[in-house]
């Protein structure tokens, strides 16, 4: 989801190649192994740097990138060991614990699979909700299904996003629910960042601020039709839908 960029002003450019043509693109996310420079043609930092340095990012800068875990076919929590490209986008303060692009084709299988079944339930039962045709951003987990309410929007990720000793963490295909205002995300509660991923073993988020809110849940993607429509009855109590 979009959020205005407000409160950090993003100086950070890296390198890109289109038509075999180098060139330079202004960006907000922040990839641990690539070089930026702050302004067009200055000198290169690395990506590592600038998320660890606090004025450069502020409170973004007190939590670094942990693992990314996936449920197999048989519902076990298993780390990912293939290649990794996580990044943050120090504007909308998203982290995301993501595999390189197309190095987790069957847990993307697994995610495109359940979007579709998620989509066709809202779509029986009348609802209007956004996300059916969520761009991808280097892994299927960006995905998203999303309802707004009065002055929040309601968000159903395909990954529990956690804290454990000052990292962050996922676990793709374990159902988690976000609430917050409208034009913002989740970390962006106020004038800046603060952290609404819950700590490792808490179902919701401790603090609730400005009424937003993390909600973990027992489902997965791992599941048929009928228990797609138990997942969607609870989605839309955590929304207060009518069903």
């Amino acid at each position: 989801m979009k959020m205005k960029e407000e409160s950090i002003m993003c100086d950070f450019y890296y390198e890109w190649s289109k038509t075999g043509a180098k060139s330079q693109k202004r960006t907000s996310n922040i990839h641990l192994d690539r070089k930026y420079s702050v302004y067009e043609d200055s000198v290169k930092i690395e990506g590592n740097k600038i998320l660890s340095d606090y004025d450069s990012v502020g409170g973004i800068s007190k939590y670094g990138i942990g693992k990314l875990f996936y449920l197999n076919k048989q519902g076990e929590e298993k780390l990912f060991e293939g290649k990794m490209d996580p990044f943050i986008d120090i504007v909308r303060y998203n982290y995301h614990i993501y595999p390189a692009k197309d190095c987790a084709i069957e847990i993307e299988e697994n995610i495109n699979k359940f979007h579709r079944l998620v989509c066709d339930e809202l779509e029986k039962r009348n609802i209007k909700y956004a996300g059916k045709r969520s761009r991808i951003v280097q892994f299927a987990a960006s995905k998203y299904i999303a309802i707004e309410k009065n002055e929040f929007t309601y968000l159903l990720s395909y990954e529990t996003m956690y804290v454990k000793n000052d990292k962050i963490n996922s676990c793709v295909g374990k159902i988690q629910y976000y609430r917050y205002k409208k034009n913002k995300t989740i970390n962006a509660c106020g004038r800046g960042f603060t952290m609404m991923y819950p700590k490792e073993g808490i179902t919701e988020s401790t603090d609730i601020i400005n009424d937003h809110k993390i909600r973990n849940t027992e489902y997965t993607y791992l599941c048929d039709t009928e228990n797609v429509k138990s997942i969607v009855d609870d989605f839309l109590d955590f929304v207060n839908i009518d069903k």
